[in-house]
């Protein structure tokens, strides 16, 4: 045991480090506690927090790539690679795509990278997107719902009108009756 490096040791000190706001000495101690348990996913959020500490977004980065790297499947960490590289548009758009691609057939991917492209204002991009969410779940009204406003947010008004009326003759379990009213009100022009 004498002369071995220990994992609680090195976390406890780089967690202190950071707490005093020492953070560059909180990245040396975390690095080499990812060198011995490259897997600790709380450290890798550890060290970014201590990367963002220092002002240091490539490092910050770098050790989110690292962390996707053995934690692929967590939608959190791609939203947060695009949200951390919005500053370079070509870069930023490389991790919205990777959102998708990431899990091609899960609705909380496209999702997300509908909400984004809402956000950047591509609201035909948005479209795809949603229609994707509609189709992985058709039994919630909810991708409908955002189809049908990115839809008309594109001014694809025949489309949405489409949806629309999917969406009133779709016999939805009752839990979602509040949400279709809801939604159905805010749709359809008054006249």
């Amino acid at each position: 045991m004498f002369g071995q490096d220990s994992s609680i040791i090195r976390r406890s000190v780089g967690k202190a480090y950071s707490a005093h706001g020492e953070h560059k000495r909180a990245i040396t101690q975390l690095q080499i506690l990812i060198e011995l348990q490259p897997g600790d996913l709380e450290t890798h959020d550890l060290l970014m927090a201590a990367y963002d500490g220092v002002k240091d977004s490539a490092g910050a980065v770098r050790q989110l790539l690292a962390l996707i790297d053995i934690d692929r499947h967590y939608l959190r960490h791609y939203v947060d690679v695009e949200r951390r590289l919005r500053d370079d548009v070509d870069l930023a758009e490389r991790a919205a795509t990777a959102i998708v691609e990431a899990a091609p057939n899960e609705a909380e991917y496209h999702e997300a990278l509908a909400k984004i492209r809402t956000a950047r204002k591509q609201h035909a991009a948005a479209v795809v997107h949603w229609r994707q969410v509609a189709e992985l779940r058709s039994l919630e009204p909810n991708g409908l719902i955002n189809l049908a406003k990115a839809q008309l947010k594109a001014d694809q008004r025949q489309a949405a009108d489409m949806t629309i009326a999917k969406i009133q003759k779709t016999e939805w379990p009752s839990r979602f009756a509040r949400e279709v009213d809801t939604a159905i009100k805010e749709l359809t022009p008054s006249k």
